[in-house]
């Protein structure tokens, strides 16, 4: 609501509707890029507005010019989870997780 103060509680339900559609049935890839352009470009709905015309609006979702405007809470900006953590054992080197699991997840 803080970044969206013009707009009704109806245009940002919509917009966190959009934001936690089920995408199961997408590949990763696909899924993640929707997901990425939704969070930087804002999410664009459609309703009625006060004197039942349709209107259509874009929800932003994060602050990309004012980070300051954000709400920032270990690894969540503005409520949403955006830090992909690995926790590994002290002795194993970093390298490998990133050269097992980040860029295998890359090519696949």
């Amino acid at each position: 609501m803080r970044l969206n103060p013009d707009l009704p509680s109806e245009a940002i339900d919509l917009a966190i509707e959009e934001l936690t559609r089920d995408r199961s049935v997408m590949s990763s890839a696909n899924a993640n890029r929707e997901v990425y352009i939704l969070l930087k470009n804002g999410v664009e709905v459609s309703f009625r507005g006060i004197e039942n015309e349709e209107t259509v609006e874009n929800v932003r979702v994060i602050d990309w010019n004012e980070p300051k405007n954000n709400d920032f809470f270990v690894g969540f900006v503005n409520g949403l989870p955006l830090v992909f953590i690995e926790l590994k054992a002290s002795h194993k080197r970093i390298e490998h997780a990133y050269r097992d699991n980040l860029r295998a997840g890359a090519t696949s």
